[in-house]
Order: structure tokens, then sequence, then C-alpha cells
């Protein structure tokens, strides 16, 4: 398949609750392409679906470093930091969002937005 083409279908799996199957999408496009932004941040997402955070972190910690203003990266990795109890650095996440898009921030969340994430 084109790069492209695995790129809709992992989203398509995400969006349909097969993250594993999304997970494996994922890394076979960064395979061939690991400079994609938006491939690592919906490998995040499926991480994330999955419950490795730390991973999670990981994938949009990479796509932030490919494109610093990402505003779903920005939007994902702060709900991720709030779901492992690190709310001031979810905060930060979030002015980068904010300052970067001049958006709310849950209008690009590609997982849960952060207003609908639980406060510890």
């Amino acid at each position: 398949r084109s790069v492209p083409g695995l790129h809709l279908l992992g989203v398509v799996e995400l969006r349909l609750g097969r993250a594993k199957e999304a997970l494996a999408t994922f890394d076979r496009l960064l395979a061939v392409n690991p400079a994609n932004a938006e491939a690592l941040n919906h490998r995040g997402v499926a991480l994330q679906q999955l419950f490795d955070l730390g991973d999670a972190l990981a994938s949009f910690d990479a796509a932030l470093r490919l494109k610093p203003a990402y505003p779903e990266a920005l939007n994902n990795k702060a709900t991720v930091l709030n779901d492992l109890d690190r709310p001031t650095e979810a905060l930060a996440s979030i002015d980068q969002v904010l300052a970067s898009a001049g958006e709310t921030v849950g209008s690009y969340s590609t997982s849960k937005p952060a207003s609908t994430a639980c406060v510890k």
C-alpha cells in the first residue's frame, strides 16, 4: 500500500477502536517514512488507547521534534501528561497549543480532548 493509504488505514482503524491494528499500521508507515509527524501523532493516540502512556508520550514528543507547533500533538501530549498526573507539564503543553494555534485546546484533539480528561 502507498504511504497515504497506510495513514488513512491507521486512522480508520483508530476510529473503529482497533488500536492494536492501528499501531501496527503506523509502525509500518513509519518504517517507510520515519519523519512523518502526523503518523507519529496517530501512533501516540493508538498507544494511548492501549494505555501505554509512556510510549504514547514518546510518540507525541517525536512528532513535536519534527513539527514543534503541531496543535494535535501538543493537545494529545497534554492529555497524556494529565493522565500521568503531571498537571504542570500538561498546562505548559496546553499553553503551547493556545500560543501556536490561537484556538481552544479541545478543537484539535484526535483522542479525548483535554477538557474531558480526569483531573486528579
